[in-house]
């Protein structure tokens, strides 16, 4: 099967979409299939073909920083890609730029929505108007939190989680460390709130932060591996958060946020440890349970395996059955 796989976000920044995306095609080429990624960015490798777009614009939405490809060519670029496939995924499909636009065309089109928020009158308004205008498709969102935005101004879809591929166990030595993964500049991933609690800690616990965007996938692989656990002090606007599913494949716990999406993917005691979103002194009592008790790498790694994608793999490719039939 011929898939076009449609990315809204720019490859060049890292993000949770452009990693589900291009780790669901791998699996896809795994499985025999022939999947094609098109995705706004510079030119990259891999072993089956990414279409990049070229430049992204910087939008500020959700307490984050998205970059699209709005450009008319970037439009009739996609879609002159993604026409010739089997099938089209479009992630985020109504978002503005080249999702939206490959979105409308598709005759046999799947879609994924990935975000949580509450949108105001005015945005829920024209939501319902751009989904309206979208043909006959097979929805899938990330989560119940996802599902529950999709629901106000589309039809509810089918859960599937993201997916990663579980690490080999590495044999690093486990420290007391943990580690932060979230750019700085976008606010609700609670950078203020790690930084006073490694304050607050120091002497305790070392830190190692990812807080640029750039760091490669083995330098956070290598650090998750190494770690006691992650810290996860997001402040809301979450759907899913993948990270922590690299957490627990990596054998680390997690100390993070009480939030809906992050306790529908783990919570488990034996792992977890929450706090009140925002809150320092909760998230530093927090940190020192979770290192108090210990946690159990062949349990973290266990809990993360409904998340493989030799589990989540085969429910998406059912949908692009579906997707065939009509």
């Amino acid at each position: 099967m011929r898939i076009a796989l449609v990315c809204p976000y720019s490859l060049d920044v890292a993000g949770g979409v452009g990693k589900h995306v291009l780790g669901l095609a791998g699996w896809l080429q795994s499985m025999g299939h022939e999947p094609t990624v098109i995705a706004p960015g510079s030119a990259r490798a891999a072993s089956f073909p990414i279409h990049t777009l070229g430049a992204s614009v910087p939008i500020r939405f959700n307490g984050s920083t998205a970059r699209l490809a709005l450009g008319a060519s970037q439009r009739r670029e996609a879609w002159a890609v993604a026409a010739a496939a089997d099938v089209v995924h479009v992630h985020e499909p109504l978002t503005p730029g080249v999702a939206y636009a490959v979105a409308r065309r598709a005759p046999r089109l799947v879609v994924t929505h990935h975000a949580h928020f509450l949108p105001g009158w005015a945005l829920g308004a024209a939501l319902r108007w751009r989904a309206a205008r979208l043909g006959a498709r097979v929805s899938i969102a990330v989560s119940a939190a996802a599902n529950e935005t999709v629901g106000r101004f589309a039809l509810p879809a089918e859960v599937i989680p993201n997916a990663i591929v579980p690490p080999a166990a590495s044999g690093l030595r486990r420290e007391r460390l943990g580690v932060f993964i979230g750019r700085k500049t976008d606010s609700r991933k609670g950078y203020a709130i790690f930084r006073d609690v490694r304050e607050r800690l120091a002497g305790e616990v070392d830190f190692v932060e990812f807080s640029d965007g750039r760091a490669s996938e083995g330098e956070l692989a290598e650090a998750l591996q190494r770690a006691s656990f992650l810290f996860a002090p997001n402040l809301g606007g979450e759907s899913f958060g993948v990270v922590l599913v690299e957490a627990l494949a990596s054998g680390a716990g997690i100390v993070g946020s009480r939030l809906p999406a992050f306790r529908a993917v783990v919570d488990d005691p034996r792992v977890v440890r929450w706090f009140e979103p925002g809150s320092v002194p909760g998230a530093v009592a927090a940190v020192r349970a979770l290192l108090g008790q210990g946690v159990g790498e062949s349990v973290a790694r266990g809990l993360a395996k409904p998340f493989s994608w030799a589990e989540v793999g085969p429910r998406i490719l059912r949908q692009y059955e579906l997707a065939l039939l009509g």
